[in-house]
């Protein structure tokens, strides 16, 4: 699959430009005109960077700053990169874990080198395959305790939005394994049909089509994305990304 693009620009005219040029480019874009229509987007799709203008919030810097953090909060681990106007030193960038900046007017060489450079296409290691496959396995089979040899002690799980039911922050191998259990007690005969998967510099993009039976017994199903970040072939973290709101539709 085509390296993935969240663009987030005001100005309908520069935001149509850039995406043209990045699809010509090979890229598959993803378009936002503010920072929350962006962070909603975070939240149920996975992209491999976001490019964002810098001043698509506000003209004052730290307003627009304040954007920024909310949009790398949102994005976490995806590497966000910066397009502005204004001068911007490598210090702040730094410290608000941005990726880089690059300053207007921005030519095509300069834009196409900095989101290969963050958006690498590379095989994901044999062993990282392996361990997602067990991954999937274990939690269709519903054998639980196996997670432990595929997730550290520490793994880290997070489903990001406002929805109480859905949306968690799980840490820990056990409570990872509570979490897991007591989820699919609710989505019964899981099963997960991987539709691609795209290395990342320390993990992977897994796209899927997910699916359990209802009351009823009928199959039903919606796509997802997990950001997989790997300590050795061990997995130490997911984020998962999934549209909640069909989420809760299908299985209400």
């Amino acid at each position: 699959m085509q390296p993935s693009v969240l663009l987030v620009e005001d100005d309908r005219d520069t935001l149509e430009l850039t995406s043209e040029l990045l699809t010509l480019s090979g890229f598959r874009i993803a378009q936002a005109t503010s920072i929350p229509q962006a962070c909603e987007q975070l939240g149920r799709d996975a992209f491999d960077i976001v490019i964002t203008d810098f001043l698509v919030e506000s003209t004052e810097p730290d307003v627009a700053w304040n954007g920024i953090d909310e949009l790398v909060r949102a994005a976490r681990p995806t590497p966000i990169g910066i397009v502005t106007g204004m001068r911007i030193d490598q210090g702040a960038v730094a410290s608000h874990r941005v990726a880089f900046a690059l300053h207007k007017p921005v030519s095509r060489a300069d834009l196409l080198e900095a989101v290969s450079r963050w958006a690498p296409a590379e095989a994901l290691p044999a062993e990282a395959t392996e361990t997602m496959r067990r991954y999937f396995s274990f939690i269709e089979r519903g054998e639980w305790e196996q997670l432990g040899s595929v997730c550290t002690t520490n793994v880290r799980y997070h489903l990001p939005g406002n929805d109480p039911m859905y949306s968690r922050l799980v840490e820990g191998l056990d409570e990872f394994r509570r979490f897991a259990a007591e989820t699919f007690a609710q989505f019964p005969e899981p099963r997960f049909a991987l539709t691609s998967v795209r290395a990342l510099p320390a993990g992977a993009i897994v796209r899927y089509q997910g699916s359990w039976v209802d009351a009823s017994g009928k199959r039903l199903g919606t796509d997802g994305a997990i950001f997989v970040r790997f300590e050795g072939a061990l997995i130490a973290e997911l984020g998962v990304r999934l549209d909640l709101e069909l989420l809760r539709r299908l299985s209400s």
